[in-house]
């Protein structure tokens, strides 16, 4: 088995048996490795069977979308589109349908790339266009989209977000939102009123952006896909049970990539070694793959300095600063195992880590000489901490 580890100018190729493998994450780096996609999430329901189970060849399917990042509706339009189609669906059976709040340069992008597709957008000034739904427990009347309330099959595309009362709710309530015609009175439906709306409907199947969609910083622009899911917290556990490591065994050498950033640094240095040392045997090995990393180490040189063994470093972690205390993350491992770097960082710093420079020539005899191997992928483009878990 072969394993491609890229990391700034370096680039290591190992031959790994798999017996010896104890833990695999995606080790060959792209944009978008580690992070969930919609085809991933649709692939993995949770309690629910697949997309292409739930539809029948004569089915009419509405794909209801609002609130979601322009940049990734295409791709979770084509995921579904595909699984609809092996169901026996042809184009003509299936209604993509906008809220008020999408942009319109969202739509232009979709129907310029889905041209065969029936694109509809939610315009409450259209009477005709809108339906009743039901009347609510307070006494509302709730009339949506026609094409939703028509549809044999709902698919709902969207991110969660805040209720009236903090608590996070599902895509349905906001897509929903946008979908309400203005026959409820000028007084937009709250959170709750929305959710009781979506119960009335039916069991609509979600595909779901969970997590931020901030394009400021690299972690914000994770995006965690979930499929089909019955609430905010299973969409969580089901996105954590997809990319939560596991692995059955310790193994005597962890061999570990990570890509430096001026917002990572040490502290994900030190993240990796919490990661790495729930897997590595006593006195074993971690190699940490860092390529042309060169974190700023200046605010923990007094702290390696001052201390002559990991140890102590743990013995005084309460009186550092909060924002220092990954180094124990980092003492922790190094008491544990043998810390061995592939950096640019001089030897003399490496040896002041309680670490050992080591030579990326050397990582493959390392390797091929042990009984068991866990080798974990990039953790900056991971789920920061989603934890290591032996069983």
């Amino acid at each position: 088995m072969l394993f491609s580890i890229a990391c700034g100018s370096s680039e290591i190729c190992l031959n790994v048996f798999p017996e010896k493998l104890a833990l695999a994450l995606p080790a060959e780096f792209s944009a978008d490795c580690g992070f969930a996609t919609p085809d991933l999430a649709l692939d993995n329901p949770d309690d629910y069977p697949r997309l292409d189970q739930c539809v029948t060849p004569d089915d009419r399917v509405v794909v209801a979308v609002d609130r979601i990042g322009d940049n990734s509706i295409g791709e979770a339009i084509g995921a579904v589109l595909s699984r609809l189609f092996f169901a026996g669906l042809n184009i003509s059976q299936v209604v993509l349908l906008f809220g008020n709040q999408f942009s319109e340069g969202a739509e232009q992008a979709v129907k310029g790339k889905f041209p065969d597709l029936k694109v509809k957008r939610n315009d409450p000034a259209i009477v005709e266009d809108s339906c009743y739904l039901a009347t609510l427990r307070n006494g509302k009347r709730i009339y949506l989209n026609r094409a939703l309330l028509e549809s044999d099959f709902q698919i709902f595309i969207g991110s969660p977000s805040r209720g009236i009362d903090g608590s996070l709710v599902g895509p349905e309530v906001g897509i929903l939102g946008g979908l309400v015609a203005s026959k409820t009175g000028d007084q937009p439906l709250d959170s709750e009123e929305l959710e009781e709306a979506a119960t009335l409907l039916g069991v609509p199947y979600l595909l779901t952006v969970v997590g931020a969609l901030d394009s400021t910083s690299a972690l914000a622009r994770k995006r965690w896909w979930s499929g089909a899911w019955q609430s905010v917290r299973s969409a969580m556990a089901a996105h954590r049970g997809i990319w939560r490591a596991r692995a059955t065994a310790l193994a005597d050498v962890v061999l570990v990539a990570t890509s430096d950033s001026e917002a990572g640094g040490f502290k994900q240095w030190c993240q990796v070694m919490r990661k790495a040392s729930k897997l590595v045997t006593e006195r074993g090995q971690i190699i940490l793959v860092a390529g042309d990393s060169q974190p700023n180490l200046l605010p923990w040189e007094t702290i390696f300095e001052r201390a002559g063994e990991p140890g102590e470093v743990l013995e005084n972690i309460r009186t550092l600063p909060k924002e220092l205390r990954c180094i124990g993350w980092w003492a922790r491992a190094a008491e544990k195992a043998r810390i061995q770097v592939v950096s640019k960082l001089s030897s003399e710093t490496v040896s002041g880590m309680f670490a050992h420079e080591l030579n990326v020539d050397q990582i493959a005899g390392l390797v091929k000489g042990a009984s068991k191997v866990a080798l974990i992928g990039d953790f900056s483009k991971a789920i920061v901490g989603s934890p290591i878990v032996v069983d």
